[in-house]
């Protein structure tokens, strides 16, 4: 920094500009603060840089109080969990994502969120649940979901959505979720979205998520599909 001494003793100001006699910008890592810690935040008090704003908890979001900001509870502190990823390898009929850690449903509420493309033929999409059927809104036979009233995925089209199980302790016979998602073709260079929406229980009574399979009933999905898993505890 330049001579800021030129003004009776008096230091100079500045404004760390890209100009040499301004100081030049601050150099990453030599601010010269000191009382910040690791994930803090500085802000400004109105009259100067006031005492930094310590880094708060995980998930927590950054909100304004009556004066000051603060670090609050977020929607993700109580909400879902991320899991775990799963990429489909290579060209292939079934999808099968095995956790890691099996889940309970007496304690969570598990979220699969897929992205599935199905190759160059129609089909339905289907799932199963540790490796038992699923079947949707009541159906006794598993057809799986289509884009709307029994019409099949078109090819070359994604099936992208949300299949979730809700955690509870009541049902003993066939543990209830929802099926919610929108499919559609990239030929003309967007995702024209399709919804559909349906109820879903499971075969056999089910108490803890192992594995999830997805499957279309007609040709292979491609490699590159992804599935992620959540949780959201029920209590």
């Amino acid at each position: 920094m330049g001579d800021e001494n030129s003004m009776a003793g008096q230091t100079k100001a500045h404004k760390h500009s890209a100009v040499s006699s301004d100081g030049g910008f601050l150099a990453d890592a030599t601010t010269g603060m000191t009382g910040t810690g690791n994930g803090s935040l500085v802000y400004f008090d109105a009259s100067s840089i006031a005492q930094d704003l310590s880094a708060g908890s995980l998930n927590d979001v950054l909100t304004m109080g009556a004066t000051l900001p603060a670090w609050s509870a977020g929607a993700g502190s109580a909400g879902w969990e991320f899991v775990e990823e799963f990429v489909l390898g290579s060209n292939q009929v079934y999808f099968t994502c095995t956790l890691a850690s099996i889940i309970a449903l007496a304690d969570y509420t598990v979220k699969f969120e897929f992205w599935l493309k199905n190759e160059s033929i129609s089909s339905n999409m289907e799932a199963k649940i540790n490796d038992k059927s699923v079947y949707l809104n009541g159906n006794s036979s598993t057809s799986g979901w289509t884009v709307s009233g029994g019409v099949q995925i078109p090819a070359d089209s994604w099936s992208i959505g949300h299949l979730t199980y809700y955690g509870n302790t009541i049902d003993t016979d066939f543990t209830m979720g929802f099926v919610e998602c929108s499919h559609g073709n990239t030929s003309s260079g967007y995702l024209a979205g399709v919804p559909y929406r349906a109820t879903i229980r499971n075969s056999v009574a089910t108490h803890e998520i192992e594995e999830i399979k997805f499957f279309p009933t007609n040709g292979d999905q491609y490699a590159g599909n992804i599935v992620r898993v959540y949780r959201m505890a029920t209590s």
